[in-house]
């Protein structure tokens, strides 16, 4: 495109994205005056495309009713060629992916003052675009949904912008909210955008953190993760301080960006004010001036040194829709999608349809059938909000993910663990809830029952473990020792102790009774994810982020051996039945199987397309279920080489904790959504009973 367009002249295209195109231009008036501005067009073969038309729409209508000195201002809107466009203030700067890059490139570094003085700044857009309402006053409810980097202008002279309302949630067209759809630079995406859950202003408040985080630590904190061990990781609130990265970083700083990070949206900053204010009040007690031109000077400074070839980051704006399938039902407007069945019901059209987990292949190859027709559809609204579901038995209580489970050796209890803060002691039989265990300062991430069910032992990112009574629900004990947040809780054998082990690279064995530390060591170079005790008591093996698996005399807390295996960060583990074999996954969507006595792999088995972060023995050994973010429930012969394993249920949601319940053979999946699905395990002949080794 050249030439003239409308009345501005295009001076040259300065970058595409994955809905449209953007040009450098002036704008020329009737005096023959003009003024440089950027022209945004959606892409050719997006032009007859309705969803997403009405998203440029939707940008245009937002950004122009916004009049606000941190927001990039929206001058015209029309067509052209039957290609919607819209026409922006131009600001004389860099958005700030591209300020980092350059002045990373160049040896420079963001100060913490200009971080402050930046967010902030984006903050008070932020905080004036939440508090819209309409001619009637009602509240519009604008969520930006992708406080990104790239979305962040800062000019020559210290301005900071924001931009791109693409994906922003309003109340607009004709006051209908079109909700479901998750949209966003993913690795700014709060967890509930990543679980299509509602979104609110605070959900740009944990846009916000990130990018403070981002500005402070010199890197994304999670840069370099497999996509989706990366969703893991933001669904569980698993993300490190800034000063793990910068040690410069005050802890105090640090507090505030955790706060802002929080996984609940309850417990983050309630607006973008907040966080403005706990940031300026930060800066205040530091002595820290946030003005304008220190942040003029590094940007002037970037933009005078020569550029080098860029590197090729991902196309701006690409949506996690884009770039991974979708990740739950798509809201129709009633067009219909190719492979929906719709069914018309007072007016409105009901989509249902199965919904594929991340992956990169496409939807209709994204989950593979089950041998036993277990599979769960999800029926939806057009505004995607969920009207039936079909599949298993569901123990629902926990309002945010569950990330771990245990069963009772006779099957009547079990115990789950949520990013809800709470812990719930089940009846089984009953299918209800007996107790919750509140008390945790933080999500609930790893829970067991002590073999004879008389007490529960639960973990928290609050650093601390608990004790329960399973007859009362009452806390017994307190132990606090952890350094950081504890992952994983096993109950030993002996019914009087149990081990741990956490962010703070150490494994500790307790006495449940006065609550010491019986043991306490360090063998891993990163988080500790995962625990498991061999069924006589003597061994434990522990996995983690460094990729080591640590195998411990239980005793002594002496190291025996490490068993050293390909592959990314190991997320889970469970020790055979007879203590012969263990078991492993994680990033690397690999299941592997290991010889205990000699350290020695026996089996690589692959046939996830997603990480793996549960895996459960059975049949004496000869079997290993497995789950993670794929949608798929596996079952593999731990020493048929080649094995692709068995699906044997294809949940709707990424599961992140297993459990078997002995002689009845049923699998109890603890989903993202919070629910605990109950699925009858049905393998194909040659498979013996047997308990489950978690």
């Amino acid at each position: 495109m050249g030439g003239v367009f409308r009345h501005y002249e295009i001076v040259k295209r300065i970058g595409v994205g994955g809905m449209a195109e953007v040009f450098l231009a002036n704008a020329v008036g009737f005096d023959g005056s003009t003024r440089r501005v950027v022209i945004k067009q959606i892409l050719p073969h997006y032009s007859q495309d309705l969803g997403f038309q009405k998203m440029l729409l939707d940008e245009a209508m937002i950004t122009a009713s916004l009049h606000h000195p941190n927001v990039v201002q929206a001058l015209d809107f029309g067509r052209l060629d039957e290609r919607l466009f819209i026409a922006l203030e131009y600001v004389d700067g860099l958005d700030l992916a591209c300020l980092l890059r350059s002045a990373s490139r160049q040896g420079r570094s963001v100060g913490i003052d200009q971080a402050l003085l930046i967010v902030t700044e984006v903050l008070k857009a932020l905080h004036y675009a939440h508090g819209q309402v309409d001619g009637k006053g009602a509240p519009r409810n604008i969520v930006h949904r992708d406080v990104s980097a790239s979305n962040v202008l800062v000019s020559r002279l210290g301005e900071v912008k924001l931009l791109d309302f693409g994906v922003a949630k309003a109340t607009v067209r004709a006051g209908k909210t079109v909700s479901g759809v998750v949209k966003g630079n993913t690795v700014y995406m709060a967890p509930e955008q990543i679980s299509g859950k509602a979104v609110d202003p605070r959900s740009d408040v944990w846009g916000a953190g990130m990018l403070l985080h981002e500005l402070l630590s010199g890197r994304h904190p999670l840069h370099g993760v497999a996509m989706g061990e990366l969703l893991r990781r933001i669904l569980a609130g698993e993300i490190d301080p800034p000063s793990r990265f910068q040690p410069s970083v005050p802890r105090l700083l640090d507090r505030v960006v955790m706060r802002a990070l929080e996984p609940m949206p309850r417990l983050r900053y309630s607006s973008a004010e907040d966080l403005q204010l706990a940031i300026e009040e930060y800066a205040r007690e530091a002595g820290l001036s946030l003005d304008q031109a220190s942040l003029a000077s590094l940007v002037q400074a970037v933009q005078a040194e020569p550029r080098g070839p860029e590197p090729s980051p991902p196309p701006p704006g690409v949506s996690i829709v884009e770039r991974l399938g979708p990740l739950i039902l798509e809201a129709s407007d009633g067009e219909g999608m190719a492979g929906e069945r719709g069914e018309e019901t007072g007016g409105s059209t009901l989509v249902t349809r199965k919904i594929p987990l991340p992956g990169t292949l496409p939807a209709e190859a994204a989950v593979e059938a089950p041998t036993a027709g277990n599979t769960q559809t999800i029926t939806r609204s057009p505004a995607g909000i969920p009207l039936a579901v079909e599949g298993p038995p569901r123990l629902t209580r926990h309002r945010h993910a569950v990330n771990a489970l245990a069963v009772s050796r006779d099957g009547r209890l079990a115990l789950s663990a949520s990013q809800d803060q709470t812990a719930l002691l089940w009846n089984l039989a009953a299918g209800r809830p007996l107790h919750e265990l509140s008390g945790h300062a933080g999500a609930v991430t790893a829970a067991d029952l002590v073999p004879d069910a008389s007490r529960a032992v639960t973990g928290s990112r609050d650093r601390t473990l608990k004790v329960w009574s399973v007859a009362s629900g009452k806390c017994l004990a307190t132990l606090a020792g952890h350094g950081g947040w504890v992952f994983s809780v096993k109950a030993h054998p002996d019914r009087r102790t149990a081990l741990s082990c956490g962010s703070d690279r150490t494994v500790r064995r307790w006495d449940l009774e006065s609550g010491r530390v019986v043991w306490s060591a360090t063998a891993h170079s990163d988080v500790v994810a995962a625990l498991a005790i061999s069924p006589d008591g003597k061994k434990v093996v522990s996995t983690g982020y460094d990729r080591a698996m640590v195998v411990w005399d239980a005793d002594t807390g002496r190291v025996l051996g490490m068993l050293e295996g390909e592959g990314d960060a190991v997320r889970a583990v469970a020790i055979s039945p007879d203590g012969t074999l263990a078991a492993t996954s994680g990033a690397d969507a690999v299941v592997r199987v290991w010889d205990l006595a000699s350290g020695r792999e026996i089996n690589a088995l692959v046939g996830h397309r997603e990480p793996v972060v549960a895996l459960a023995f059975l049949g004496g050994g000869k079997r290993v279920l497995s789950s993670g973010f794929d949608g798929t429930i596996r079952g593999w012969e731990v020493g048929r080489a080649g094995d692709e394993g068995e699906v044997v249920a294809t949940p709707a949601v990424p599961v992140l904790a297993l459990a078997l319940a002995p002689g009845d053979q049923r699998i109890l999946a603890g989903e993202a959504s919070g629910s605990i699905a109950i699925w009858p395990l049905k393998l194909s002949e040659g498979v013996a009973s047997g308990r489950s080794s978690p």
